[in-house]
Formats: C-alpha cells, structure tokens, sequence
C-alpha cells in the first residue's frame, strides 16, 4: 500500500514534468516507486499510468491549475 499523499505527489509530478492529467488510480505505479526510491535504484523500471478522468476540483486542489480542455 502506498500513502494518499504520495498518490497526490504522483499525479503533481505526472502534471509537472509530462503535462500528464491522471486520476489518482491511474498514479498509484508512480507513488509506488517514489516510495521505494532505494529497492527500484539503478533498475529498469515501467510504471503504466492510466486514467484522465479526474475531478477538476481535485486536480487543481492538487496541482494548482484546472484540467485543460
């Protein structure tokens, strides 16, 4: 299990560094790794990230900007 907080962390950073718009669900993969930092070092990882139905709302109380149409 990885924290809600790390989910959110996850979709921040798929919106920050790809302009990725992912629903929580669709982040779990990514806040796995960002969890497990050290057991994923040096290792070629892949993550499937899915899911852009995210509530407007949440996406911006969590990444500062609205879902871009």
């Amino acid at each position: 299990m990885v924290k809600e907080e790390t989910i959110r962390e996850a979709v921040r950073l798929l919106w920050e560094k790809d302009n990725q718009v992912v629903e929580p669900s669709g982040a779990v993969g990514l806040a796995v790794l960002i969890e497990n930092r050290r057991r994923f070092k040096d290792k070629k990882i892949v993550a499937v990230v899915t899911g852009g139905n995210i509530d407007d709302n949440l996406f911006k109380e969590i990444t500062g900007v609205s879902v871009p149409k």
